[in-house]
């Protein structure tokens, strides 16, 4: 039998970044005493986006080929009220927002109350950056591994998907 998933990191983690990682472990790290099991992450097609650089299973062969993610700890919605039926499971649904309207429209998308989400400002050092933003900075050649927002093994996967999105 799965384990619930008492505690969920959720996102559509296109391409997984430092701050997803840096997510996770500080849930884990906030959680682990509390008798919670482990922190799942449900990793889902945003409807409202464009198509995702990376497919569903892409971004979960990302999350445990480059960050060890335990793929038993990837929940996979297919749908959105498969997320909203996550999330009512679960005790805690942690998440970064940067500001207050990204909140307000995660509560209004998910349908849950806010006392159920614990909302962790990033540290400087894991700053968000959009995905897209990011995609596009690789694609111009301005992303610097320096930058530190994405595993620097992970810069050439999305070279690569890049190109195969051109041809």
């Amino acid at each position: 039998m799965k384990t619930i998933p008492r505690v969920i990191v959720v996102g559509s983690i296109d391409p997984m970044t430092q701050l997803d990682v840096w997510l996770i472990k500080k849930a884990e790290n906030i959680f682990k005493h509390k008798d919670k099991g482990p922190v799942f992450v449900c990793i889902f097609d945003e409807e409202e986006k464009t198509k995702p650089l990376f497919s569903l299973e892409e971004r979960i062969d990302i999350a445990y080929k480059f960050y060890g993610i335990p793929k038993e700890n990837i929940l996979k919605p297919s749908n959105k009220k498969s997320v909203i039926d996550y999330i009512e499971k679960a005790d805690r649904v942690v998440c970064s927002f940067n500001n207050e309207d990204e909140k307000g429209e995660f509560l209004k998308k998910f349908q849950t109350n806010k006392e159920k989400i614990l909302c962790i400002p990033a540290e400087k050092s894991v700053a968000d950056i959009s995905s897209v933003k990011l995609i596009e900075m690789i694609n111009n050649g301005k992303y610097k591994p320096s930058h530190l927002w994405i595993h620097p093994q992970l810069i050439s996967v999305i070279k690569n998907k890049i190109l195969q999105g051109k041809k």
